[in-house]
């Protein structure tokens, strides 16, 4: 049986929708009449031995009203890094342990919260840990705000470790 014309456009489109992944999250919602947006910056694009690279992860309220965002956790905003492979590499196991407790996080009009990370290229971020080294290769940082009121995810950044 050979399929021609407009069979063969709807099959192609049906398998084409079927085999597409679910949207992303947006790094920029709408919420209560306020533009909230989430960004992710670093300090360079590679780590050459442990020399480190500064993540800057920005929440910020673009509109005129405040916003206050609601949580099922403590975690309010979260950094992952991921290998090229779309693997977790940070946090280790994929995900934040998280206190249980109900927060918010209060956004006056323009103004930011902002977090810094420094990273090595290892299996944490910089502390007083014994760092592990991740393998050479491509990696890529973003961030999460799991609000109830909406699900940000930022574009990732590059960083290369050498």
């Amino acid at each position: 049986m050979k399929l021609r014309g407009p069979c063969v456009w709807v099959v192609s489109l049906f398998g084409l929708i079927a085999c597409s992944s679910p949207m992303e999250p947006p790094s920029k919602v709408e919420v209560g009449g306020s533009t909230v947006s989430l960004s992710v910056t670093a300090s360079g694009n590679e780590i050459v031995g442990s020399s480190p690279v500064t993540f800057t992860i920005r929440l910020l309220n673009e509109g005129a009203q405040s916003v206050t965002l609601h949580f099922g956790s403590g975690c309010q905003i979260s950094p992952y890094i991921r290998a090229s492979n779309g693997a977790v590499v940070l946090p280790s196991g994929g995900g934040w342990g998280c206190t249980t407790a109900l927060t918010q996080l209060s956004l006056a009009a323009g103004e930011s919260v902002v977090r810094e990370y420094v990273w090595t290229g290892s299996t944490e971020f910089q502390s007083e840990m014994p760092l592990r080294p991740l393998p050479k290769g491509r990696y890529f940082f973003s961030a999460v705000v799991p609000s109830g009121e909406a699900m940000l995810r930022s574009r990732a950044v590059e960083v290369v470790v050498r």
